[in-house]
C-alpha cells in the first residue's frame, strides 16, 4: 500500500508511520520538515497544509492518512487535491467531537456538535470539538462513496505524548509517598494506547474499511484505581531491574532516578475538589468527575470488531515509564505541582 500521511512526526503520526512501515507499506510524510531526525529513513514531502500544498500536486497514493486536521478549510484544501488519485482518506478525529452523551456506551450514531459561527476558526474548549466534526463531514462529502474512513480516538496514551496527561499518574507514582488520587477507587477511566491505535489505522486501511469508529479500549474495562495499581508495579519493577543494572554494570538501560518509596494513594473526595477549584483532566487529568465521565463510557464495539486490539493497562504503564525515564523526566505539562498537591493533601487531612 502507498501511504500518505500527512504529518507524521509527532505523537499519533509518528506511531502510525512506524506501524505501516513496519507492516511493509510504502509510507510517505508531508509535513513542514521540522523534524528531520525522526523517521529519517522514510521519504518526505515537505510543505504547508495552509497554503503549501503545491508538493502534492499529482502525486498518487492508495490512501492518506490525516492525523493534524484541526481547521475544515485546511482539511478541504487537502481533500480536493489528493481526490482524484488517492483511493481512501482515513480522518483521524476525536470522541470531543460529540455534542453531549447523555447515557453510557454511547456509539458512533450519538449527534455532534456543530459551531455557533461556522466560519471560526479559533479552536478552544467549546470549538475544538465541532471543528472536529466539521473536518470530518468534509472528508466524507469529498471522499463520498465508501472512501471515506473516520477514526475518534479517546485519550491517546503513550510513547511520545506531548500532553503528558496520562504521563503524569506515571511520574507520579514512580515518586512515591502520599498522592492525591481523586473521588473513589472505582471510578472509571477511558482511552487508548497509541500503538493500538496506530495498529488499527493501518488495519482499516488494509481492508478498505469504511465508516466511523470511536478508537478507545472497552467501556468499563480500567478504573483510577487499576491505573494507580498498574503504576506501583511497574514503578517497583523498574526500580529493581535499575537497582540490579547498577549492580552488575549492565549498559543500555534507561536512567534510574532513584525511587525512594512506594506510592500511597490519598483518595479525596471529588466536591472537596470541586470547592477548591481543582480542574478535572487538567490539574487531575485523564480523570472526570463520576457524576460527568460519561463521555469516557463509550461503546469501542464497532471499532474492536474491525480488528481495535488493547494492550494489557501494565504494559501501557510500564511503557510510558520507561519513555519517561530515558528521556530524563523534564516538567511536566499536565498535572498538580507538587507544592499544590501539598496543600489539598494537608487540607483535606484537616477536612477529615
Amino acid at each position: 500500500m502507498r501511504l500518505l500521511i500527512l504529518g507524521g512526526t509527532e505523537f499519533v503520526g509518528r506511531h502510525l508511520a512506524q506501524s505501516a512501515d513496519a507492516a511493509g507499506h510504502d509510507v510517505t510524510l508531508f509535513n513542514r520538515g521540522s523534524k528531520p531526525d525522526v523517521l529519517p529513513h522514510l521519504p518526505r514531502i515537505s510543505g504547508d497544509r495552509d497554503g503549501g500544498l503545491a508538493g502534492l500536486a499529482g502525486k498518487e497514493f492508495d490512501a492518506v492518512a490525516d492525523v493534524n486536521g484541526y481547521l475544515p478549510r485546511l482539511v478541504r484544501d487537502a481533500a480536493e487535491l489528493l481526490a482524484p488519485r488517492v483511493g481512501r482518506y482515513l480522518f483521524v478525529s476525536t470522541i470531543s467531537v460529540y455534542a453531549e452523551t447523555t447515557a453510557p456506551f454511547a456509539t458512533e450514531d450519538a449527534p455532534v456538535g456543530e459551531l455557533d459561527d461556522p466560519a471560526t476558526e479559533a479552536s478552544d474548549g467549546g470549538s475544538y470539538g465541532p471543528l472536529k466534526a466539521a473536518c470530518e463531514k468534509v472528508v466524507a462529502d469529498v471522499f463520498a462513496g465508501d472512501r471515506a474512513t473516520i477514526v475518534r480516538p479517546g485519550l491517546v496514551v503513550g510513547r511520545f505524548d506531548p500532553t503528558d496527561r496520562f504521563t503524569y499518574w506515571v511520574r507520579r507514582v514512580w515518586r512515591g509517598g502520599e498522592f492525591l488520587a481523586p473521588g473513589r477507587p472505582g471510578t472509571v477511566l477511558q482511552w487508548v494506547d497509541v500503538r493500538d491505535l496506530a495498529r488499527f489505522v493501518v488495519r482499516l486501511l488494509e481492508n478498505g474499511t469504511a465508516g466511523v469508529f470511536n478508537a478507545v479500549r472497552p467501556p468499563d474495562s480500567v478504573t483510577m484505581g487499576a491505573l494507580v495499581a498498574a503504576a506501583e508495579q511497574a514503578a517497583g519493577e523498574r526500580a529493581v531491574a535499575g537497582a540490579q543494572g547498577r549492580t552488575s554494570g549492565e549498559s543500555g538501560r534507561a536512567p534510574d532516578t532513584g525511587r525512594q518509596s512506594v506510592a500511597t494513594p490519598v483518595w479525596v473526595d471529588e466536591d472537596f475538589l470541586a470547592t477548591r477549584d481543582v480542574r478535572p483532566w487538567a490539574d487531575l487529568p485523564a480523570w472526570l468527575p463520576a457524576a460527568d465521565n460519561l463521555l469516557l463510557r463509550l461503546s469501542s464495539r464497532r471499532a474492536e470488531a474491525a480488528g481495535l486490539g488493547t494492550s494489557a493497562l501494565l504494559d501501557t504503564v510500564a511503557d510510558v515509564l520507561d519513555w519517561d525515564l530515558e528521556r530524563g523526566m523534564p516538567p511536566l505539562k499536565a498535572g498538580l505541582s507538587a507544592e499544590r498537591e501539598a496543600e489539598l493533601l494537608a487540607a483535606w487531612s484537616r477536612a477529615a
